[in-house]
């Protein structure tokens, strides 16, 4: 589209499509293009005035790739001005994204009226979303099922808030230790190498309790659920699960330097955890058969007669009170007689 026509004279001050007259803070000194001879007719000869009114027009994709040419148009363009820019093109995204589902469900509801025969009612699933984080249009693997469905999804009210694994990585718009779900199945975003790692099927459960890949669990001295089943194996797992958590409470994050000797730390804790448990399950299973009380109720014999008591003597403080209640009714009565 040609818009020579509605560019303004140099006389005029220049102006954006919205009207906005730009100005030069007093003081302020925009970059200038480097002169080269002959070049008194290229782009870069125009002045700076121009620039801005030509830039005003670009969308936000076409205006980066401008900057990425050289420093002149990088820093040219003020920060609100790109901010403003970027704003508009995110509107036109959506207002597409919406109007593309408009026309899809009018084409399906179209087709399925026309062929009443046909069994599939469903919308077809999108094969490509925006990422409204680097406004790039991917395949449907690269978001989580958080990103794809409910608000979020496709032409949905929250479909701005989008944004894609890799942004996500990269913005720390993820907690670590979260589990999430995709196309291609179940990963986690690991609370100790703070990296995306794919789940095989039936570890999904333990990455839920720990927060970490198969990696960085091994590391730790974690075993897995079928290495370590049984008596105690619950209480093990909850144990090392209780000592990671209360690691990252007592230190956080922390600086890189740091995190080594947390990590080396809480491998050590958890050593000790394990060996205590499996030490707890050896006394258990080698406990001498001439012990009188290991076959005999008389354990649980005594458990309930100290209930009991305690039970009793509940009941003997209740019937106390009552009676001294009814002597003290008994008494104001007689009062109030005589005083009669």
């Amino acid at each position: 589209m040609n818009h020579d026509s509605d560019l303004p004279s140099m006389a005029s001050p220049p102006t954006n499509r919205s009207g906005f007259v730009r100005t030069q803070v007093q003081g302020q000194q925009k970059p200038r293009p480097q002169e080269f001879e002959g070049s008194g007719s290229s782009f870069l000869g125009l002045p700076s005035e121009l620039h801005l009114q030509l830039m005003s027009w670009l969308n936000f994709r076409d205006l980066q790739m401008l900057r990425a040419t050289n420093s002149y148009f990088r820093y040219l363009p003020s920060d609100v001005e790109i901010a403003r820019i970027r704003r508009d093109y995110v509107a036109e995204l959506v207002r597409a994204e919406m109007e593309e589902v408009t026309e899809s469900a009018t084409n399906a509801l179209s087709t399925f009226s026309s062929s009443n025969s046909s069994n599939d009612t469903k919308s077809p699933t999108p094969q490509r979303l925006t990422c409204y984080s680097c406004l790039h249009h991917l395949p449907i693997h690269s978001f989580s099922s958080t990103q794809t469905t409910r608000r979020r999804g496709k032409g949905h009210a929250d479909a701005s808030k989008r944004f894609c694994a890799n942004c996500a990585l990269r913005l720390h718009k993820w907690q670590p230790g979260i589990t999430l779900s995709f196309p291609w199945g179940e990963a986690v975003y690991c609370r100790r190498c703070r990296e995306l790692k794919p789940l095989r099927d039936g570890a999904a459960e333990w990455a839920r309790i720990f927060g970490l890949c198969e990696g960085c669990r091994a590391l730790l001295g974690i075993p897995a659920w079928h290495q370590h089943e049984g008596e105690g194996a619950q209480g093990f797992w909850y144990g090392a699960k209780e000592l990671l958590d209360r690691t990252f409470a007592e230190r956080g994050r922390g600086r890189e330097r740091e995190r080594g000797d947390m990590w080396e730390e809480l491998r050590e804790k958890i050593a000790e955890l394990r060996l205590s448990e499996e030490l707890e399950i050896t006394s258990r299973m080698h406990k001498p058969d001439n012990d009188p009380f290991s076959n005999s109720p008389l354990p649980d014999a005594m458990e309930r007669v100290a209930a009991d008591d305690a039970w009793e003597g509940m009941a003997i403080a209740i019937n106390v009170a009552c009676s001294l209640r009814k002597i003290q009714s008994r008494k104001r009565r007689r009062t109030i007689g005589n005083r009669n």
